[in-house]
């Protein structure tokens, strides 16, 4: 809109090597990107391009710029060189960050992945959510307000990962094509009558390709690759009726829209079966860790064990185990992670460890002859000694000496060894280190094959990487089917696509409607048909804010293509560009702002960016000033909403000062939440959470406080001031000194009833000026404004009257039926029902 800064957003993932942009987004959605991306971007930078829009505003500088916590690089917030031109600007970027991070391969033409969003065949983009928005919705975390993403997924079993895709996935709602991808998706897992290939979140994109591009992955971080490349082949392998199951299709669809590779099903099954086949040739899989200590036992058992003169079970175990602890730490690490024959070296070095440890156990045989009851492996020197009891007791054996300890000191005197012992152990450790180097140098090999261009200007890495976000995405999309079905939750139907160029206004239907945070079998369940705006008035706690931020969460999942806390029946959502969820704001300190500068900035922000297929929700607009000023402001937006025909609820207490004021609002309708009272109005006070038509005058502020603890003395005080309030408000001006209510026949000054004349209907406008006249006789107001409206002609706009609280507007009303009535003219009104145009509805 007029008067927008536009920022071209980059979030980069170091680690990763790969960049998002996202295009043309306005400045407080910016500053909610960058402040909801606290800790969740491991090696992650986030640069701002302003692009377009003038001077950037003040306050986005200082809470964006300067008070973040995550690294804003704005270089001079736009270059010379770069302006308006994205890919410049993303080139000096990461020239600038490769320097800064000493990792110069950011800055090779190619090397970092650039992610974009989806091109769409009309304008409606939705734009990321603004902070109050995503603070309302908890998708920014508070303790006040429930977590969004939380009640997404099962309690227990939900990954970190999972939960980061799905509060990513909100807070930048994707484009109308990718969401139809994610509901069909979750269609297909909400009607799975059997189970999924298991899969897992154990390995991140950004620490694999980090890992790979340093030549630092181990054999472990393989070997998680390969449970995910076998759990992306099973999935890609699942038919229906001999074809391909039906999820696949949307899940590839969602693998590019994340990754950024555009991969088909055939092509990455065939490079993660490669992928696979490749890493189990040179890292040992889980089922074949054990193999090579077999290999040691049998060793053990045919010239240890024999060797002893005396084959006591307890002493055999022991020994056991003490060569067990031995080979386990010194070729555990390379042992477990690369086959044997992975490369000609690695065999051969795997060799001469062989021979070095059976020369170095047969040392020990004839070293320490019968003092095997007292072999011991002590693991803090790495070294197999006699250890006796008593340092004053020396074993039997022959040529024995004081072993050094790792800091080349002698032990204590109770430890004995051979110096045959001591080389054939120092043979040994050499041996074993020489195998780890040419294991790490197998494992390096394998990292640079990953990264060999396969074709079509992709690498093996790029498939793993699409293999990782496939099971990243499954995982979390099953979990959240899993809980929908849990909670009851379900699809609504989404507008189609083609139609979102209508200019028509648009509806949202949600048959069913419950709040996402709240237990399904207990909760109280709303039918919503919003078109328009909704004049939202209810009594404290009668549950406006909830119903509106029910509303938008259900909007906002449904344009995400997430289920719903909804009825699937009729329910129905339209293809929306933009949230707005106003809360009741408090003041800003920090940026020198109380709260009605901030009512004026929500203000000003909701007036320049919502459009007819955005979604608003504003609650408590204008208490931060005295309730006349906030209701005139709150009156401006109100038709300003009302003209641009958008989806909007406006929730306020400010009803009494709004329906004074000349406000045309032909596209907004009254909205209440049903309180049920027995008694008088602070007892027996029951909230329904209902929704229902209507207007609602009443606070029902002493029963809020009331049920809220507030002591006695004070609610009596509060009753005697609200008593004295009312009395001065019900002093009425230029009118009789006693108004009898309208039920009551008006009496003549001799008081004595007056009779009623017959009834008619006003046929003219000189009769309608007749009734006028006797009116303003009575009420002693001028009226001479007033005109007679035939029917069928649109009535002028809403005129002021002189009154100045709604208990004198109900007083002149009684005064104009009674003498209405005596006169015979029968009084019809078009708005009782809205309850809109109070006090100004014509005589027909």
């Amino acid at each position: 809109g007029e008067g927008s800064w536009y920022y071209t957003v980059y979030e980069v993932a170091a680690d990763a090597r790969t960049v998002r942009i996202t295009s043309k987004v306005p400045e407080e959605a910016a500053r909610c990107m960058v402040q909801s991306s606290r800790g969740d971007m491991p090696g992650g930078f986030v640069y701002m391009a302003h692009m377009s829009g003038g001077p950037s505003s003040s306050r986005v500088k200082q809470k964006v710029l300067v008070n973040s916590t995550i690294r804003i690089k704005t270089l001079r917030t736009r270059k010379a060189a770069a302006d308006g031109n994205e890919r410049v600007f993303l080139n000096e970027m990461l020239r600038d960050l490769a320097a800064e991070l000493v990792m110069p391969d950011l800055a090779v033409p190619g090397a970092v992945r650039v992610v974009e969003g989806v091109p769409t065949a009309h304008d409606l983009q939705p734009r990321p959510l603004y902070a109050p928005t995503a603070q309302q919705l908890g998708l920014i975390p508070s303790v006040q307000i429930p977590d969004l993403v939380r009640d997404l997924l099962p309690a227990t079993q939900a990954p970190a990962a999972a939960r980061k895709l799905l509060r990513r996935w909100l807070l930048r709602p994707p484009p109308a094509e990718v969401a139809d991808h994610m509901q069909h998706l979750m269609a297909e897992l909400l009607r799975l009558d059997k189970g999924l290939p298991q899969v897992a979140i154990t390995l991140t994109v950004g620490k694999l390709v980090n890992l790979c591009d340093r030549k630092e992955a181990n054999g472990a971080l393989f070997q998680t690759l390969s449970g995910a490349l076998q759990s992306t082949i099973q999935v890609l392998q699942l038919t229906e009726s001999e074809q391909e199951h039906p999820l696949i299709p949307p899940l590839l669809a969602l693998v590019q829209f994340e990754s950024g590779i555009s991969v088909s099903s055939d092509r990455l099954l065939e490079e993660c079966q490669n992928i696979n086949t490749y890493i189990g040739s040179i890292v040992v899989t889980d089922d074949m860790t054990g193999n090579w200590l077999d290999d040691v036992k049998e060793y053990t058992d045919s010239h240890i064990i024999t060797a002893m003169t005396r084959q006591i079970a307890d002493v055999v175990s022991g020994v056991h185990q003490s060569i067990q602890e031995l080979v386990l730490n010194n070729e555990g690490e390379f042992r477990s992670a690369v086959q044997p024959t992975a490369t000609p070296d690695v065999e051969a070095a795997f060799g001469a460890v062989d021979e070095a440890r059976n020369q170095y156990l047969n040392a020990i045989v004839r070293g320490y002859k019968e003092d095997y009851p007292n072999w011991i492996y002590q693991g803090l020197n790495n070294q197999f000694l006699i250890g006796m009891k008593n340092a004053k007791t020396k074993p039997s054996g022959k040529n024995l000496v004081r072993p050094k300890d790792r800091h080349q000191k002698l032990m204590a005197d109770k430890y004995w060894t051979t110096e045959d012992v001591q080389e054939k152990r120092g043979s040994y450790l050499t041996a074993c280190q020489e195998a780890s180097v040419a294991a790490r140098r197998a494992l390096e090999e394998l990292c640079e094959s990953l990264n060999v261009n396969t074709g079509a200007g992709s690498s093996q890495l790029q498939y793993a990487i699409a293999a990782l976000h496939l099971n990243e995405i499954l995982l979390t999309t099953s979990l959240h089917a899993r809980e929908a079905i849990r909670r009851g939750w379900c699809l609504p139907q989404l507008e189609p696509e083609a139609l979102a160029t209508c200019k028509q206004p648009i509806e949202l239907v949600l048959m069913g409607l419950a709040p996402y945070w709240l237990d399904t079998a207990t909760v109280v369940r709303n039918d919503i048909a919003l078109q328009g705006q909704w004049f939202l008035t209810a009594p404290n706690m009668a549950g406006k804010s909830t119903l509106m931020r029910s509303i938008t969460a259900a909007a906002l999942l449904a344009n995400c293509g997430l289920a719903a806390p909804v009825t699937q029946h009729g329910s129905y959502v339209p293809r929306l560009d933009g949230y707005f969820l106003r809360p009741p704001t408090t003041d800003c300190p920090t940026e020198g702002m109380s709260s009605f500068a901030l009512e004026c900035e929500d203000m000003r922000i909701l007036m320049r960016d919502a459009t007819h297929r955005s979604l608003t929700a504003v609650d408590e607009l204008g208490r931060g000033t005295s309730p006349r000023d906030g209701a005139t402001l709150a009156g401006a937006l109100l038709e300003h909403l009302d003209r641009l025909q958008c989806l909007s609820i406006f929730a306020t207490h400010l009803y009494t000062e709004l329906k004074e004021l000349p406000l045309v609002l032909p596209h907004t309708i009254d909205k209440t939440l049903r309180v049920d009272q027995q008694g008088n109005k602070e007892h027996g006070v029951q909230w329904t959470y209902q929704l229902q038509d209507g207007l609602c005058e009443a606070s029902l502020a002493i029963a809020t406080a009331e049920r809220q603890g507030v002591p006695e003395a004070a609610l009596e005080r509060v009753r005697e001031l609200m008593e004295i309030q009312v009395q001065m408000r019900i002093q009425p001006t230029n009118t009789v000194e006693s108004v009898p209510s309208a039920k009551q026949p008006l009496k003549n000054p001799e008081n004595t009833p007056v009779a009623s004349a017959p009834r008619r209907m006003c046929t003219s406008d000189d009769e309608f000026q007749r009734a006028v006249s006797l009116v303003a006789v009575v009420c002693g107001v001028d009226l001479s404004y007033v005109c007679w409206l035939p029917k069928g002609q649109e009535p002028p706009p809403r005129l002021a009257t002189s009154t100045t609280c709604l208990s004198a507007a109900r007083l002149f009303e009684a005064q104009a039926i009674q003498t209405l009535n005596q006169e015979g003219v029968v009084l019809s009104s078009g708005n009782d029902g809205k309850h809109r145009q109070f006090g100004v509805g014509v005589p027909k």
